[in-house]
């Protein structure tokens, strides 16, 4: 009986020997397989944090274009005013110049007023 045991012990160890080889080969299977899905799932974070990076840098940029045509628009506005002010000073300057050239004449034919006393 003891040499049927001797090699159920042995039958034993190198089947519990084998189940343990088998388990770490799937085991490194697993761990690859898992690895393999931390990779894609990387992979598609990345191109996901592209996609949200491009579209912030779109929108930042529309931002920016839109903030240069406001100003381009509030130039153009102050422009036009600029102009219209230019014309209306120069009609009030034109005015004044013929309000002083009145006064001139008046003085030129009036008589002083030493002359009148």
């Amino acid at each position: 009986m003891s040499e049927s045991q001797s090699r159920y012990s042995i039958v034993e160890r190198l089947t519990s020997q084998k189940i343990g080889l088998i388990d770490n080969e799937n085991k490194i299977d697993e761990d690859i397989e898992e690895l393999k899905n931390e990779v894609d799932a990387k992979k598609i974070k990345l191109e996901n944090y592209q996609d949200e990076a491009d579209e912030d840098i779109q929108r930042e940029v529309k931002k920016r274009e839109l903030e240069i045509e406001d100003y381009k628009n509030t130039l153009k506005f102050r422009i036009s005013q600029k102009a219209a002010k230019v014309i209306a000073v120069t009609k009030k300057i034109e005015q004044i110049d013929q309000a002083l050239k009145t006064i001139q004449k008046i003085s030129e034919t009036a008589p002083s007023p030493q002359e009148q006393a």
